[in-house]
């Protein structure tokens, strides 16, 4: 389907620019493009395993928009975010759904993972859904966060760049 992905059906400006470009793409511009809400795309699913979504600080009201649909069909949903208070409200929205964190990682920290040193320019979260997961399901996975998580409280260590950062980034 050709379209934006926004809290409400119709139509929305749309930016096209450089595709070398991390933000090549974006809502906001002179080009009228159609736009989906996500409400409009769960209701003729039965289930969706996992959404994936990064819309640049769009997510609280894309996702909130279809909270309902989003309880009783969605899986799991993993999301960017791109600032502390965007990183808080998601962590908001799913904490008072009840979701269990499979992830959670603030962004500008790093941090050793199950996969590895990852310097986390943005933040990153997935999350489970109760109603939809198996017992032996959320036992078996756990809930990873880095101990900087605490920065939505004011009390962990930003991430700064290392020797071995700026080397392997330029």
């Amino acid at each position: 389907m050709p379209a934006a992905v926004t809290a409400v059906d119709g139509k929305v400006g749309f930016h096209i620019g450089d595709a070398s470009s991390s933000y090549s793409q974006s809502v906001g511009g002179n080009t009228q493009i159609d736009a989906v809400s996500l409400r409009t795309l769960l209701l003729p699913l039965d289930f969706v395993d996992l959404i994936d979504i990064d819309v640049q600080g769009a997510e609280p009201d894309i996702l909130a928009a279809a909270t309902a649909l989003v309880q009783q069909k969605v899986k799991r949903v993993h999301v960017e975010t791109h600032s502390d208070d965007l990183h808080t409200n998601i962590l908001k929205l799913f904490r008072s759904l009840a979701w269990r964190p499979h992830f959670i990682f603030a962004g500008n920290t790093a941090d050793t993972t199950p996969w590895g040193r990852i310097n986390f320019q943005e933040g990153t979260q997935s999350w489970l859904n109760p109603r939809l997961c198996t017992a032996a399901e959320l036992r078996s996975t756990p809930t990873l966060q880095n101990p900087f998580s605490a920065t939505l409280s004011g009390l962990g260590n930003r991430y700064r760049r290392d020797r071995e950062d700026i080397a392997r980034r330029g």
